[in-house]
């Protein structure tokens, strides 16, 4: 029996760095990333004879409702009413993320048996990261495998999710991380991160990445990072993501954006963030430390400087969800 109603609460998701976009190993893609508590999408939908969508990014969301009942062959019916969701263009994964809790919620509504991975595929997402899939699902800090490349392989050329019809990602590894480290995220009100033909053609003249960098980035995730995890060292966690914004792929979208983001991210390691970055192409930076004490001061930190360069912005300050979307089905 299908339920009348359903509820769905995703979390979002930072984009740390992508891992291999050189391809010699005849692979791509690979990345890192976290599931964070906020912002989140919030939507509640049932059965109605038409589709009606209210709410934030209504038109958005009944295009992504649309694209499900087409793939699915179903007559158009839904209520959707969405609260909450994630900005746009800023680098925390809201397409994905709305497009999974559109197509979850409709596919628990009409009965429709279907995974988050064959979702995502169906929604177009999960081309290049599998992070947000994998946030989606089970949350924490998440290491994904990438794709096959080359002829006749699963990726055949260097492009980002939306514009790669290749399925999610495997996941290699996933880290619950501590409460009480907090990270500290800022949206600065600056151009927006590269999408659509734009973020092509960087994928396009970019790529392939120098295989040093790929080589000096696989060390310290799994001689750093991942150590650190399993010891709860934050210093040298924090250490290694600081490393991270220097190699590969990530130098190069750092390098896109706009000055106030170099500085944004100096500024916060010279008030004691243990570690800082970008979320994939920006403008979002991050910053992590252990209490939320700490984290108020880093965001007060982040939140002056940006009112010194006349710049406004959005701030959170938010612990690692360690669990994937919530559902309730009534």
């Amino acid at each position: 029996m299908h339920p009348s109603n359903v509820k769905i609460e995703t979390p979002c998701r930072m984009h740390i760095t992508l891992i291999d976009e050189n391809g010699e190993l005849s692979r791509v893609d690979g990345g890192i990333g976290v599931s964070l508590e906020k912002p989140q999408v919030v939507m509640e939908g049932k059965l109605e004879g038409a589709l009606v969508v209210e709410g934030v990014q209504k038109d958005l969301v009944t295009s992504l409702a649309k694209s499900f009942f087409d793939h699915y062959s179903l007559e158009e019916g839904a209520y959707l009413k969405v609260y909450e969701t994630i900005p746009e263009h800023v680098g925390l994964g809201s397409k994905t993320q709305l497009s999974l809790a559109t197509s979850t919620l409709l596919s628990k509504l009409h009965g429709i048996k279907a995974t988050t991975r064959e979702l995502a595929h169906i929604m177009g997402r999960g081309g290049t990261s599998g992070i947000g899939v994998a946030a989606f699902e089970d949350g924490g800090f998440i290491i994904d495998g990438g794709h096959s490349f080359g002829r006749d392989k699963e990726k055949q050329e260097f492009l980002p999710s939306r514009a790669s019809k290749a399925k999610p990602a495997p996941i290699l590894a996933k880290y619950n991380l501590p409460d009480e480290w907090y990270w500290v995220v800022t949206i600065p009100n600056v151009q927006r991160g590269a999408s659509g033909e734009e973020e092509v053609n960087i994928f396009q003249k970019y790529c392939p990445i120098p295989s040093e960098d790929v080589g000096k980035l696989c060390r310290i995730i799994f001689m750093m990072t991942l150590p650190a995890i399993m010891e709860r060292d934050i210093e040298v966690f924090g250490q290694s993501l600081t490393k991270m914004i220097s190699l590969g792929f990530k130098k190069i979208e750092l390098e896109l954006q706009h000055p106030i983001i170099k500085n944004l991210l100096n500024t916060l390691l010279e008030n004691n963030a243990k570690g800082v970055g970008m979320s994939s192409f920006g403008p979002t930076t991050f910053a992590i430390t252990e209490g939320k004490k700490r984290a108020e001061n880093l965001m007060k930190t982040a939140s002056d400087l940006l009112t010194e360069k006349e710049i406004s912005g959005r701030f959170f300050i938010t612990p690692t969800r360690n669990k994937g979307v919530l559902i309730e089905e009534t």
